[in-house]
């Protein structure tokens, strides 16, 4: 009982220091103010007449609907996007063997699976709303609530020697051979950010780079969402309370079984 009290302490001082750094993704998110694109361009021409280029920044909120002339094609389902993000995974069965309660050895089979691929990409992109557009550069962004674009299990064919294959994505059959594991199928995984979605950016407007776009800067996050700041500020909220309540339920019976486990 001891060490397993010591185990529930541990968890709860986790679940406690992530519920800290989800409230702290709800004050970010808090702190940006709506804004439209063509108040945006104009404060930013007048800084840049005044004191020169690469002068303007201002933390701000935009929505509105993508636009890409140059769109990226996601390696699943093959949708024009400017973000995707994919996972291929290996099911396969194995044996092993093992001792029973007598001491002898029996052969067992178990079941696992593996990552074959696991790959996302995005591109620049143009946010626009009723005002105009802007440049959105979406490196190192926290994309949430993406669209389900592919979610299926393909067994897999000639014992699993042939290569697979799916949409874009291929591979070849020495990739995925070796530890004598037997495959059964694949599970291929895909979401994305189409084009055309109305979505909520939160992050720097800047025109460090040469060209005023909203993007990740030092020590701020740049958020892109199909969902509204009301909703992903609710989200972070719930989710937040239930890492408390269970950061505090983990301790406490943590503590409680370490007490018993040490007196025993």
């Amino acid at each position: 009982m001891l060490i397993f009290g010591i185990i529930l302490i541990v968890v709860g001082i986790g679940l406690f220091i992530a519920h800290r750094f989800k409230l702290k993704s709800v004050y970010e998110m808090r702190m940006f103010e709506q804004r439209n694109t063509a108040d945006l361009l104009d404060e930013a021409g007048t800084i840049a007449a005044e004191l020169g280029a690469g002068s303007f920044e201002q933390s701000a909120q935009l929505v509105g609907d993508i636009v890409c002339d140059q769109p990226l094609t996601s390696q699943l389902g093959e949708h024009s996007c400017v973000y995707y993000r994919m996972s291929v995974r290996r099911k396969y069965d194995e044996e092993y063997w093992e001792k029973d309660n007598n001491g002898n050895q029996v052969r067992k089979t178990r079941t696992g699976t593996d990552v074959v691929s696991d790959t996302k990409e995005s591109c620049p992109f143009y946010v626009k709303d009723e005002t105009g557009k802007l440049l959105v550069v979406p490196d190192g962004a926290k994309f949430d609530s993406l669209i389900e674009s592919v979610s299926r299990f393909e067994p897999a064919t000639m014992g699993g020697l042939g290569g697979i294959g799916f949409g874009r994505f291929q591979l070849t059959p020495p990739m995925m051979q070796g530890s004598g594991r037997r495959t059964l199928g694949y599970h291929y995984e895909e979401h994305v950010l189409p084009l055309n979605r109305r979505v909520t950016i939160m992050g720097q407007v800047n025109d460090k780079m040469g060209q005023l776009a909203m993007r990740k800067a030092d020590g701020q996050k740049l958020f892109i969402s199909t969902r509204s700041k009301e909703e992903m500020v609710g989200s972070a909220q719930k989710t937040a309370q239930v890492m408390f309540a269970s950061a505090i339920g983990s301790a406490v019976i943590g503590v409680v079984l370490a007490i018993i486990g040490a007196v025993s």
